[in-house]
């Protein structure tokens, strides 16, 4: 009897079970892209100083490196070089920009500190 009964169960859940759909796995196949994400793009301009930090034989080093005349720093057309400053042209606008001294030791002579 007990046999006819374990019979029964397993024949009724064999005909009333589904059958399970095999996922075929190809580990070479490229994966869908679940999410596309496409962020805003956004442009910063940073407006860049021109530092001159010293001028020398008709040379200005300006923000680390040196420019002669006719040379073009930062969309800025060096025209001339002074001592003391330079003249730069941007659009047809002529700007003085002056020669920063930094750190100046100065220089000692026979009449003292200078």
């Amino acid at each position: 009897m007990k046999k006819i009964i374990i019979a029964i169960f397993l024949l009724s859940t064999t005909i009333i079970a589904k059958p399970l759909h095999i996922v075929h796995y190809d580990p070479f196949k490229k994966a869908k892209v679940l999410l596309k994400r496409t962020a805003p793009k956004t442009i910063y301009f940073q407006h860049k100083t021109l530092k001159i930090t010293a001028i020398f034989n008709n040379k200005a080093y300006i923000n680390g490196r040196f420019y002669g005349i006719n040379s073009v720093v930062n969309g800025y057309k060096i025209i001339h070089i002074h001592n003391k400053f330079i003249q730069v042209k941007k659009h047809g606008k002529i700007s003085t920009i002056p020669l920063i001294k930094q750190n100046f030791l100065g220089t000692i002579n026979r009449r003292g500190l200078e």
